[in-house]
């Protein structure tokens, strides 16, 4: 009886300390599962060129400024011819609507990671176009004595003069800063889209080129 007792004894103290020394691994696992972690900064947020690809893959190409120009009261245009000594002449009034659109493609935009920095470059911004709106067109005119059979109005004028309007209205444009005006809307929606990003720490930069 007394042998079974110290048996018991024994097996008692044994199964205690196995249970002890279990639960030091698990703690000691524990603390070096967490040192780990700590030590190689995985709890932080990593951004990746995958992420930022993934970020940008909304944009196609990016119309960022539009602006509109109209003639209210209508362009005259004198067109005299001589004939014999005699003046022939009409004088063509057009009315017109259109608009300049300049932006930057966006297939063009580069990104790269700089520890907590995402450096963008953006490529030059261009003016995509410069566009009477045909529908808006409206034209008169009023001849000279005898002009309307002698020096009558052709439908190449009108249209000559809507593509001088439209040369003349996107070299106004880029005079009065539309191109610079397009690079920093292009930065406001790509800043927009990598704003999650800024959340988590990091600094978002730009340059052109």
């Amino acid at each position: 009886m007394k042998i079974l007792k110290a048996f018991l004894s024994v097996l008692l103290v044994a199964s205690l300390t196995c249970v002890c020394i279990f639960g030091m691994f698990l703690l000691g696992g524990k603390v070096l599962i967490n040192t780990f972690k700590n030590a190689t900064g995985t709890s932080e947020y990593v951004v990746t060129q995958a992420d930022l690809d993934y970020a940008l893959e909304p944009l196609d190409e990016i119309v960022t400024v539009k602006r509109t120009f109209k003639s209210t009261n209508g362009d005259r245009i004198d067109n005299p011819e001589k004939h014999l000594g005699i003046n022939f002449s009409h004088t063509l009034t057009i009315k017109y609507e259109g608009e300049v659109k300049a932006g930057i493609n966006a297939g063009d935009i580069k990104t790269k990671i700089d520890d907590k920095t995402i450096k963008v470059t953006l490529p030059e911004a261009y003016v995509i176009s410069s566009e009477v709106n045909d529908e808006t067109v409206n034209s008169s005119v009023s001849y000279s004595l005898g002009s309307k059979f002698i020096n009558p109005v052709s439908s190449d004028e009108v249209t000559n003069y809507l593509v001088k309007i439209e040369d003349r209205e996107e070299k106004k444009a880029v005079e009065e800063g539309i191109l610079d005006e397009a690079t920093e809307n292009a930065k406001t929606t790509v800043k927009a889209l990598l704003q999650g990003f800024e959340k988590q720490g990091y600094t978002v930069e730009f340059e052109v080129g």
